[in-house]
């Protein structure tokens, strides 16, 4: 527990974020990839209202929604690619 903590720094680190989203997921990497791609389309979802301040126009235009999960791979494909290798590590 020490070296966790002592490993994680001030605000933690990619790794271990995305540790705790694979095991907070059942342990299922597949499921966890799936959660962090998908996007909320109900309002009944709690990601939903950050998500409508983020997309504006994607849910402005909810017909664009079908597209939001594409737009994010593009525009944040750095922080994608460097989730995917730390998701194979995990």
């Amino acid at each position: 527990m020490l070296g966790y903590v002592l490993s994680s720094g001030t605000y933690g680190t990619e790794e271990h974020r995305i540790a705790n989203g694979v095991r907070a997921s059942g342990g299922s990497k597949l499921r966890y990839l799936w959660n962090r791609f998908r996007v909320p389309f109900s309002k009944k979802d709690p990601r939903y209202d950050a998500y409508a301040r983020l997309y504006p126009v994607f849910y402005r235009y909810r017909i664009l929604l079908t597209l939001l999960p594409f737009y994010r791979l593009i525009v944040r494909r750095k922080k994608a690619a460097s989730e995917l290798r730390s998701v194979r590590k995990a």
